[in-house]
């Protein structure tokens, strides 16, 4: 601080605060047990790209996002649980979103493999 005034305060961390960052943290665990447990019927399903078939970009990256679920659980509960202490809500909202747009992303996948597809993930 060039002027040399205090630094600002940090952010209060309130009982409340952490109440929601534990419900945040339950939340972001049971989604990525959730994308743990696709892993064999994933595995399963997609036994052709593993072959070494040229597939396409687009299945390889259904697979991809298939597979993430647990990393992007985990990546949210711990930057999101550092970022807590300096930042709580911003804290909390790291560790809910990116489980939440994954699990979404895999809504959609399913949406437009049985809406569109007739069953096939790309079409």
């Amino acid at each position: 601080m060039a002027d040399g005034s205090v630094a600002p305060p940090r952010r209060r961390i309130t009982v409340w605060k952490v109440v929601r960052l534990l419900f945040a943290s339950l939340v972001a665990v049971a989604i990525g047990l959730f994308g743990l447990a696709m892993w064999a019927p994933n595995l399963m399903t997609f036994t052709t790209a593993f072959d070494g078939q040229d597939t396409g970009f687009a299945l390889g990256a259904v697979i991809v996002i298939m597979f993430a679920g647990p990393f992007v659980a985990g990546a949210g509960l711990l930057v999101g649980w550092i970022t807590f202490f300096f930042r709580p809500v911003t804290g909390i909202r790291i560790v809910i979103i990116p489980p939440l747009l994954w699990g979404l992303s895999v809504l959609a996948i399913f949406a437009n493999a049985l809406g569109r597809c007739d069953g096939d993930w790309v079409c």
